[in-house]
């Protein structure tokens, strides 16, 4: 137990022990007391952050030192936001391990399945020139049959020797997955390239190529390949490429990556749309009007606003209805926004108003939504209703 601590319950134990006769302290002397506890409890909270600070510097030279690359600004930022999260006693636990273990799992657990932008999930794409970081036929040679090679695919530094641009090619050390397009460049015969991610306990049972030796053929694939996560292990380098059955040189290009991402950062936005309303039937439909589609980057609510103005020729005898109604299909019509109706004792004649309506609706991180603006006409309308003028939907994203 830490001493600011001890102190603090003993403080708290000889006021629960003082009985009855604590009925007798002067209120200005328990108001000092209650204080003095506070003022602990604020000690005790500075003690524990100075703390959580020496131990996360610790980790990260540790997970430095074992990767043997320098940790960017931005990495070292968001480990850093990662570790200082945990529990002190978390903290302490990495720090007995040689800093080594899986921090984003840890940052899971304590905060739960909510977190954005784990490595498996919840990623935001950034795309960059397309640029070359491997390039076997420069540097390196031909990998060997069923053996592998490992590359740097993040940073500025190692490019060269593996045949790429020698400055990198723009991936951030806090990429977490590359897009990049394999090829295979003169096998010495049948035979496939395996990828994966520095480190991985397992080969996957798949190729990101099929090759054979065809002259002047040189296949090549384009795919979103998962690197070496610094936030989960500890990387020497980024990407392992194994050949099987025969040997071939590779040249892999990249054109963006994906990385984790904090939620603070997504922001509120507006799409607006616009529809012509032509004549309608008696039964639910978009009439070919409005609609609004929304991409959720994290989970949120949206937030529609429609308005427009409608009219319709009306002849006595005859009831005529005319609603509107928001959906999530052309053919919903369960949430009515508005209505004009006229009974069969109104004279003949055109007639008009104005809607304006206001509906919420939750939608899940990455979802896809459009939302319609429908109609159904009852009674004569099926044959008389002109126009819905200038209709206008307004959809706000608010993220959680």
């Amino acid at each position: 137990m830490r001493q600011g601590s001890a102190v603090l319950l003993a403080s708290l134990l000889a006021l629960a022990s003082a009985g009855p006769a604590a009925a007798q302290i002067d209120p200005g002397a328990s108001l000092r007391g209650t204080d003095v506890a506070e003022q602990l409890l604020q000690e005790a909270a500075l003690r524990d952050t100075a703390r959580k600070k020496e131990l996360t510097e610790s980790v990260l030279a540790a997970r430095q030192a074992a990767s043997g690359r320098a940790l960017s600004t931005r990495l070292r930022g968001l480990l850093t936001a990662d570790l200082m999260s945990l529990p002190l006693d978390r903290l302490e636990a990495f720090a007995e391990a040689g800093g080594l273990g899986d921090v984003e799992a840890a940052v899971r657990e304590a905060r739960g399945p909510k977190v954005v932008g784990d490595t498996a999930a919840d990623l935001v794409f950034t795309p960059v020139t397309p640029c070359r970081i491997v390039n076997t036929t420069v540097a390196g040679g031909a990998i060997g049959a069923n053996s592998s090679r490992n590359f740097v695919v993040k940073g500025t530094a190692g490019f060269a020797a593996q045949g790429g641009n020698a400055a990198g090619c723009g991936i951030p050390d806090e990429a977490t997955s590359a897009e990049m397009n394999f090829v295979a460049v003169g096998p010495a015969g049948p035979g496939n390239l395996r990828a994966y991610p520095f480190g991985s306990a397992t080969v996957p049972n798949a190729s990101v190529i099929n090759y054979s030796n065809v002259p002047g053929l040189n296949i090549a694939n384009g795919i979103a390949q998962p690197v070496c996560n610094d936030g989960t292990t500890t990387c020497n380098a980024d990407l392992t490429v194994q050949a099987d059955v025969a040997a071939s040189h590779l040249v892999v290009d990249v054109v963006g990556y994906y990385r984790r991402f904090d939620k603070a950062v997504v922001k509120s936005f507006v799409i607006t749309d616009t529809g012509v309303f032509g004549n309608t039937a008696t039964t639910c439909t978009n009439a070919g009007g409005l609609s609004t589609t929304v991409t959720a980057p994290v989970s949120g609510t949206v937030v529609l606003d429609v308005s427009a103005s409608h009219s319709f020729s009306h002849t006595a005898g005859t009831a005529d209805t005319t609603n509107f109604y928001f959906g999530t299909t052309a053919t919903s019509c369960t949430d009515p926004a508005g209505f004009l109706s006229l009974s069969d004792t109104v004279p003949s004649g055109f007639y008009g108003d104005k809607i304006s309506a206001r509906r919420t609706y939750g939608v899940a991180a990455g979802s896809t939504t459009t939302f319609f603006f429908n109609v159904l006409g009852q009674g004569d309308v099926g044959n008389d209703f002109i126009s819905a003028f200038g209709p206008i939907m307004t959809a706000t994203f608010i993220p959680d």
